[in-house]
C-alpha cells in the first residue's frame, strides 16, 4: 500500500525547478509532516527558504542538517547562499568542505569558480577551474569556464590558448568557436578569427553572433564584398541589429556604394545614436556644408553626455573636426581634432604608450644589418617572380591612391594592405643580433607568393599597399629581387597633419600625439634614405604625391612602365575602379584627382607646431 508521502518530494522538486518556490515549500512541509527526518526534504526546504528571502531560516535549517551528519548537498547550498549574501569567507569555507566530501564532483569547483567570477574575483576563480581540470583535463565545461575567467582577468594570451583547447576537445561546439574567434579578432589574428567565425557559422547557422564574427573578420581584412553577405544574413535573423546595420553600412561604403552605405549607417543610428564611427564615416563621405547643420548639432549634443564610451567620443570629435574644416572654421576644427586624439589616446594607449626607443632601435638595427653586401648575399637565394608590387610610404601619404590607379590596369590586382611581412619578418630577422636566416626568408617569400596568388591566380602584377612595409624592404627586396617597390612621398607637414586629423579603426601607436608623429616621421625619413642607397634603382621608384596630382598622366605612365606593363588608358580613370578600398579615404580615392589636400597644412598654420619643424628638415 502507498504511504501518504509517496510522490510529494518529487512534486516539490518539480515545483522548485519550475521556479514556483511557494508551491515547492508547501510540498516540502507536507512531506516533513509524514517524515520529519527526511534530510533530502530538509535541504530542499532550506534552499527554498533562501530563494524566498528568508536567509537566516535557510542557514539554520541547513546547518542543522550538517550537524546531524555531513552532507555535501547542504554544504554546497550554504556556500551558494553565503556567496549571495556577500560573505566570501564563509562561502569558501563551506565550498571547501563540500569539496572534501566529494573531491571528484567537478560541478562544485565550477559553481564556486562561477560565483567568484560574478564577484569579479578572477584569480581565485581561475584556481578553482584549474583544480577541476586536475581531476579531468578533458572536462569541457571546466575548460570553458577557465577560458572565460582568463579573459575577464585580462590574461588574453592564456585565454586564447584555453579556448583553443576547448575547440580541440569539442570541435562541434559553436559557442567555443565564437568565443575563440572574438578573442582572435580583438588580438588582430584576422586569419584565425575568420576560420573560427566560419566554424561557428557551420555549427550555429542561425546565430547572429557567428555571422557577425565572420563578417567582421572579413571586413577588417579589407574583404568588404565577402563580408557584406554575413552582415546581411545577421540582419535576416535580426533586422534591428544595430551593429550589423552599421557594419553593413561600412562595407558598402568601402565598395563605393556610398548612398546605400550611409542609409544603413543612419538606420543604425536610429537605435544606436551614440555610434561615433557612423557619424565619422558620414562626415568623411562628402564635403560637409550648411545643409549638414543638423548632424553637427546632434553630435555636439551627444558629446555633452557623460555615458559616452571613449571610442565613440573620439570618433565624434573627429567627425566635428572634419565638418568644421569643410566649413572653413579652422580654429574650431583643430580644437576638435585635438580632443579626438586625446580621447583616442586614452582609449587605445594610456596603459601601454608607444615605445619610441624600441621603434628607433629596430630602425637602427635594420640599417646596420641590411647593407649592400648583405642584400647582395641574400639576393642570391631570391625567388624569380615579378608578381609583387609593394607600395610604401608614411601612412596618409597616398599609397591608397597609387594602388587605386595601378589596379585600374586590366593586368593588375590590388590586394590592399597585407600584414604578411610584418607577421613573418621576425622569423627571419633578429634585430638584437643582426642575424638573417636566409632559408627561412626563402620560405616566407614562397608563402607570400602563395598568398598573392590566392588574391588573384591570373594577374600579372599584384599590389600590396601596406604603408609600413617600408620597414621590411631589406627582407622583401632581396627575397623577391624582381618585385617592384614604389615609394610615395608627400609634403611632410601635409602628411603629418593628415596623420593627426584621421580617425583609425586601430591607430598605429605614434599617431595620436603630435611629438610622436614628428619623431616617427623623422625615423621613416632616415630609413628611406638608407633604402635609397642600397636598393637597386630599377626596382625602387619614388613618386611625389604632389607631382602625381599635378602631372597625373606623366607620373602614371612612369609607374606603369616601371612595373613592366604596357600602357592602359583605364589607369587615367581610377575613380571608376569598383574594387574595395579599406581605408579612411574610401570616398576621396573614388573622386577625380583634387588639389585641396596639397598644402592643406596652411589652413592650420597658427596651430600646427611641432609639425612645422619638418618644413626645414
Amino acid at each position: 500500500m502507498m504511504t501518504p508521502s509517496t510522490g510529494i518530494l518529487p512534486d516539490a522538486e518539480k515545483a522548485f525547478l519550475a521556479g514556483n518556490f511557494e508551491r515547492a515549500e508547501r510540498f516540502c512541509r507536507l512531506q516533513l509532516k509524514f517524515n520529519p527526518a527526511d534530510r533530502e526534504c530538509q535541504i530542499l526546504l532550506g534552499i527554498v527558504s533562501a530563494k524566498l528571502g528568508r536567509h537566516e531560516e535557510a542557514i539554520n535549517r541547513l546547518t542543522q542538517v550538517i550537524e546531524e551528519a555531513p552532507s555535501y548537498e547542504a554544504e554546497i547550498a550554504l556556500s551558494t547562499l553565503y556567496f549571495f549574501l556577500g560573505d566570501l569567507t564563509k562561502a569558501l569555507e563551506r565550498g571547501e568542505t563540500a569539496i572534501q566530501l566529494a573531491p571528484r564532483e567537478l560541478s562544485t569547483y565550477n559553481k564556486i569558480g562561477n560565483e567568484l567570477v560574478r564577484l569579479r574575483q578572477f584569480d581565485p576563480a581561475i584556481h578553482f577551474f584549474q583544480r577541476a581540470l586536475e581531476y579531468d583535463s578533458d572536462h569541457v565545461q571546466s575548460r570553458q569556464n577557465l577560458a572565460s575567467a582568463l579573459k575577464d582577468a585580462g590574461r588574453m594570451d592564456e585565454s586564447l590558448d584555453a579556448w583553443r583547447a576547448v575547440t580541440l576537445l569539442a570541435p562541434d561546439l559553436g559557442v567555443a568557436w565564437l568565443s575563440y574567434g572574438m578573442l582572435q579578432l580583438v588580438s588582430q589574428d584576422l586569419t584565425g578569427a575568420l576560420a573560427s567565425g566560419l566554424r561557428a557559422v557551420a555549427c550555429m547557422e542561425r546565430s547572429v553572433e557567428a555571422q557577425m564574427l565572420a563578417g567582421l573578420a572579413l571586413s577588417e581584412m579589407g574583404r568588404a564584398s565577402e563580408a557584406a553577405p554575413y552582415f546581411q544574413s545577421a540582419l535576416k535573423l535580426n533586422p534591428n541589429h544595430a551593429i550589423a546595420q552599421a557594419s553593413l553600412g561600412v562595407v558598402l561604403h568601402e565598395q563605393g556604394q556610398f548612398d546605400v552605405g550611409i542609409q544603413w549607417l543612419k538606420k543604425s543610428l536610429e537605435q544606436w545614436d551614440t555610434n561615433g564611427l557612423a557619424y565619422y564615416i558620414q562626415a568623411r563621405s562628402k564635403r560637409v556644408d550648411g545643409g549638414d547643420q543638423q548632424m553637427i548639432e546632434r553630435i555636439e549634443l551627444l558629446l555633452q553626455r557623460n555615458d559616452l564610451s571613449l571610442l565613440d567620443r573620439s570618433y565624434m570629435e573627429y567627425a566635428l573636426g572634419k565638418s568644421y574644416e569643410d566649413l572653413k572654421e579652422f580654429g574650431v576644427s583643430i580644437d576638435h581634432y585635438d580632443r579626438a586624439n586625446e580621447t583616442a589616446y586614452e582609449f587605445w594607449l594610456s596603459e601601454k604608450p608607444w615605445d619610441r626607443d624600441r621603434y628607433q632601435f629596430t630602425i637602427d638595427r635594420t640599417i646596420s644589418t641590411f647593407t649592400d653586401p648583405r642584400i647582395a648575399e641574400l639576393r642570391r637565394d631570391g625567388l624569380d617572380s615579378d608578381l609583387p608590387v609593394l607600395i610604401v610610404g608614411m601612412i596618409r601619404s597616398g599609397t591608397t591612391l597609387v594602388e587605386q590607379i595601378l589596379s585600374s590596369h586590366p593586368l593588375v590586382t590590388g590586394a590592399g594592405e597585407l600584414t604578411y611581412w610584418h607577421e613573418e619578418a621576425v622569423k627571419a630577422f633578429n634585430a638584437h643580433d643582426n642575424s638573417v636566416d636566409s632559408a627561412k626568408l626563402t620560405e616566407i617569400a614562397n608563402g607570400y607568393l602563395q598568398l598573392l596568388r590566392k588574391v588573384d591566380p591570373k594577374a600579372k602584377r599584384i599590389t600590396d599597399k601596406l604603408p609600413h612595409n617600408y620597414a621590411v624592404l631589406g627582407l622583401v627586396q632581396p627575397a623577391l629581387p624582381n618585385g617592384r617597390v614604389i615609394h610615395i612621398r608627400r609634403n611632410p607637414v601635409d602628411n603629418c597633419v593628415s596623420v593627426y586629423t584621421t580617425g583609425y579603426a586601430r591607430p598605429p601607436g605614434f599617431t595620436l600625439k603630435r611629438e610622436n608623429i614628428v619623431f616617427a616621421y623623422r625615423e621613416y625619413l632616415r630609413l628611406m634614405e638608407h633604402w635609397r642607397c642600397v636598393l637597386p634603382e630599377d626596382r625602387f621608384l619614388e613618386v611625389d604625391y604632389e607631382d602625381l596630382i599635378e602631372n597625373r598622366e606623366a607620373v602614371t605612365r612612369k609607374m606603369i612602365a616601371f612595373i613592366g606593363l604596357e600602357w592602359s588608358d583605364r589607369c587615367l580613370q581610377h575613380e571608376s575602379n569598383v574594387r574595395t578600398v579599406h581605408t579612411p579615404s574610401a570616398w576621396q580615392v573614388r573622386q577625380p584627382l583634387y588639389k585641396t589636400s596639397i598644402e592643406r597644412w596652411r589652413n592650420f598654420e597658427p596651430w600646427i607646431a611641432p609639425f612645422d619643424e619638418l618644413l626645414h628638415r
